[in-house]
């Protein structure tokens, strides 16, 4: 008598994958935080001062059912500089978002690029070469003024380091470490200016 036997069946047995539950996408999220948190600054920067006001009424105020004296306080005082304040808050996010992007590195700021210390350069050479006399130099330079200087200084601080990139041929990386070298030649640079400047141009500068 033959015995037959049957191998057994090697097929896996199917998977049961658990579903998990749908998490929702921070960018909503981020969105609604960032407006709430934008009306309470809002609401504060409006309200508080020497004549406070409550939200109610900088709501009345902005929907034109405000006192005279709270419409003066809100349009002629306070909400200039609420516009003014955000304007260089939002423009200040986006000098930063474009100078990572445009770097293609997320620790790339005006200051490790050598920017902020080029800007200071430029200044300091325009309140110490300016202050003396008997240069056609020196009168060109105090002619510009400090604001034009600082951004002469910062751009060409720039151009310095996209120079250096690319002859170099740099990466990621290597945008940091050649901002804090450049970066690093400014400061002493500015140093060197207020040493050998006098007492006089060097409290200007410093100041």
């Amino acid at each position: 008598m033959t015995t037959t036997t049957t191998a057994p069946d090697k097929t896996p047995a199917p998977r049961v994958v658990a579903r998990r539950p749908q998490r929702l996408t921070r960018g909503p999220v981020v969105w609604v935080a960032a407006a709430a948190a934008l009306v309470l600054a809002a609401t504060v920067a409006l309200g508080a001062g020497d004549y406070g006001l409550s939200p109610d009424r900088i709501l009345a105020t902005l929907t034109g059912h405000g006192e005279p004296l709270e419409e003066l306080v809100v349009y002629q005082l306070r909400l200039p500089r609420l516009v003014l304040g955000l304007a260089v808050g939002a423009m200040l996010g986006i000098s930063g978002a474009i100078t990572q992007t445009t770097a293609r590195n997320g620790l790339a700021s005006p200051d490790l690029l050598g920017v902020t210390n080029g800007a200071s350069a430029g200044a300091v050479a325009v309140i110490v070469l300016g202050g003396g006399t008997g240069s056609e130099l020196t009168s060109v330079l105090g002619g510009l003024g400090v604001t034009a200087a600082a951004l002469i200084g910062g751009l060409v601080s720039a151009a310095l380091v996209g120079a250096l990139l690319y002859l170099t041929s740099g990466g990621a990386l290597q945008v940091v470490l050649v901002g804090v070298g450049v970066s690093a030649f400014f400061s002493g640079l500015t140093s060197w200016l207020l040493v050998e400047a006098s007492i006089d141009d060097a409290e200007r500068a410093s100041a």
